[in-house]
């Protein structure tokens, strides 16, 4: 690793972080705009040596000669580190801006895995808080909890890692250690106080907890969604920047291969077990393969935002007893499972039809439930599992997970089982587990564009035109395209056009946002409005808000014509404020008029979702 000196900020390779002599400070940071790299250090460093051979060939005319010091021509960021931790009595210190040659693809891989490692033995971490300035005491406290490094996801494990850590303000005064601000790190962090004392390991928290504490960090590269956890879990893999949201799956892959710890599967939706029993007979049959939390993996660690309690806690019920564990398990060698074991450990393996997951199951007429080994506050958790329709091998039945509520609603993927899972009834039967071994799809088909293809399907001249960006926007908040139209218009104008998304709400409301052509609305009184800019005047675009307990087949209206149309709107663009409950729910949305046919198509520029309020909206519009 190569390390700063701290006198002269001047760059030194050492073999390995234990051989550091007298041992070495680090600092943890946000990055800014304009950091010095590894080459501009040693650029700095070797300007500084040339400068001084020069000034040693010249006459001294009897005045001493005195060295250029590197650390006077660095950047403020590095020069005050090294000041400090040389004031600390430390010789070395290492800043990942430039300590790390990110041109060469090997040294930054290992540099990515060995990251956690060089925190945990460094003899201090600085924390540098560049947005936290000298106030009143309210003032410093509310900049430090709304600091960028509580949101960014490397920070993440630069602040569970290190043993002793102090917290610097933009100034470079020290505000506080981890240990004496561990009750405020855990209300801003959602990490255990316990675990920022050291006074457990993290190894006490299961893998859903441990993601939880990622789900509202942010990344400048997607990858590092996945790399910047590689420590938190001891996981060790190659780093592949431009595979996407790969790394995570990956990074889930890892751990379901080296951990029997299967709180992994537990993120996304839930229903308690008396819900799901009162609708079990009239949940919407279908499945919907493209949708992601149909599948064992997902996308990123937003999805375990609600499992930061939820942890890994074996059933005694269902392990075998003293006498029924095998040898070479009780010696701690996980062997593959038998299926002739009638209770044993879960055990999970990938294969390329599926995760092969030994688990106990209760099957119902519509679906399975699989025991998690997994708690949380209100008792133990199962995995909702539902049969493909589409298994290519009937003795092998691949099972998705999750089940749709209503048609086009959310997936409820994770059912609370209750305190005691002796005590679990189903239709006024106990519920009797099996041991099993089935496969669970993985990830969802890969596609490289998500750009609905039924709204390029009729002519070169669509309509819509909807870029890959709005659609990966609004993929990334929930949304999902609808598999059907929000309401059939058949063939009876065969112009007519209708794509929706859908996504699940608070308070379990589902929210529609759609857009067509109209085939009602006479086109000759909307051309003679005033108010009808230019293009064409059939264009419209809806937003709803539909209540939980509508029957499956229920679709809400095409929309409201004519004041939905497009042509009508100032500018075309438009804040919807739907009403539902005492809640507003806004929803902005903007179109402009496609240069190649400014007549026909539309262009959807923006598409928004605000936060609910009550009583009115506050604060939300849509930008010019």
């Amino acid at each position: 690793m190569w390390l700063l000196s701290t006198d002269r900020a001047e760059l030194h390779y050492h073999h390995n972080p234990e051989g550091v002599p007298a041992g070495y400070a680090i600092l943890s940071h946000v990055w800014g705009s304009s950091e010095q790299t590894f080459q501009d250090v040693k650029r700095i460093q070797a300007e500084c040596l040339e400068r001084d051979k020069s000034d040693a060939r010249q006459p001294s005319n009897g005045n001493s000669r005195t060295n250029t010091n590197p650390r006077d021509h660095v950047s403020e960021k590095i020069r005050q580190s090294c000041l400090i931790a040389e004031r600390h009595g430390y010789r070395w210190i290492w800043n990942d801006t430039c300590c790390i040659d990110k041109t060469s693809s090997s040294e930054l891989s290992e540099a990515i895995n060995s990251m956690h490692r060089y925190y945990s033995l460094a003899e201090v971490c600085y924390a540098y808080l560049a947005d936290v300035t000298w106030g009143s005491s309210d003032e410093v406290a509310r900049y430090f909890r709304e600091s960028k490094w509580h949101k960014r996801g490397w920070t993440l494990q630069e602040l569970i890692a290190p043993n002793f850590l102090i917290f610097l303000s933009g100034n470079w005064g020290i505000l506080g250690t981890k240990h004496g601000l561990a009750s405020v790190l855990e209300s801003i962090t959602r990490i255990p106080a316990s675990l920022l004392r050291n006074e457990e390991d993290i190894g006490s928290f299961s893998a859903a907890q441990r993601m939880s504490w990622a789900a509202d960090r942010e990344t400048t590269r997607v990858e590092d969604q996945a790399y910047s956890l590689l420590g938190i879990f001891g996981i060790h893999m190659t780093t592949l920047y431009g595979e996407g949201t790969r790394a995570f799956e990956r990074l889930q892959e890892k751990i379901i291969k080296t951990s029997v710890d299967t709180s992994i599967f537990a993120w996304g939706a839930r229903i308690d077990w008396d819900a799901l029993c009162a609708t079990e007979e009239t949940l919407h049959h279908g499945h919907d393969h493209n949708r992601s939390d149909s599948y064992l993996l997902c996308s990123s660690p937003k999805h375990f935002r609600r499992a930061s309690q939820v942890c890994f806690s074996p059933s005694p019920s269902l392990l075998p007893r003293k006498h029924e564990v095998p040898e070479a398990i009780e010696w701690g060698v996980l062997e593959k499972p038998r299926p002739s074991r009638q209770k044993s450990i879960p055990a999970c393996s990938i294969t390329q039809y599926g995760v092969s997951c030994h688990i106990p199951i209760f099957d119902t007429a519509s679906l399975s439930i699989a025991v998690l080994f997994s708690r949380d506050q209100q008792g133990h958790l199962g995995l909702i599992l539902t049969p493909c329709p589409n298994s290519i091998d009937p003795l092998l039945p691949l099972y998705h997970t999750g089940y749709p509520l209503y048609n086009g609603g959310e997936i409820a993927r994770v059912v609370g089982l209750g305190k005691k899972l002796d005590a679990l009834r189903f239709l006024d039967q106990p519920v009797d587990f099996t041991w099993k071994e089935v496969y669970i799809a993985i990830r969802p088909p890969s596609s490289s564009n998500p750009i609905p293809r039924r709204v390029y399907a009729r002519s070169s001249f669509p309509p819509f035109r909807l870029s890959q960006h709005i659609c990966r926007t609004l993929s990334n908040s929930g949304w999902e395209l609808s598999r059907q139209p929000t309401i059939p218009h058949g063939v009876a104008d065969s112009e007519s056009v209708d794509v929706s998304f859908c996504r699940a709400g608070p308070e379990r409301v589902r929210l529609v946002f759609a857009m067509g052509l109209c085939s009602s609305l006479s086109t000759t009184a909307l051309a003679s409005s005033e108010s009808a800019s230019a293009g064409s005047y059939k264009h419209w675009a809806s937003f709803w808000v539909i209540p939980s307990g509508l029957p499956d087949d229920y679709q809400p209206p095409s929309h409201r014509c004519p004041a939905d149309h497009i042509s009508l709107w100032p500018d075309h663009k438009k804040l919807f404020a739907e009403q539902y409950a005492d809640y507003h729910y806004p929803f902005a949305v903007r179109f402009t008029p496609c240069p190649a046919n400014p007549r026909e198509t539309l262009v959807l520029s923006q598409a928004r979702e605000g936060l609910k309020y009550r009583f009115g909206l506050s604060g939300f519009a849509v930008t010019t």
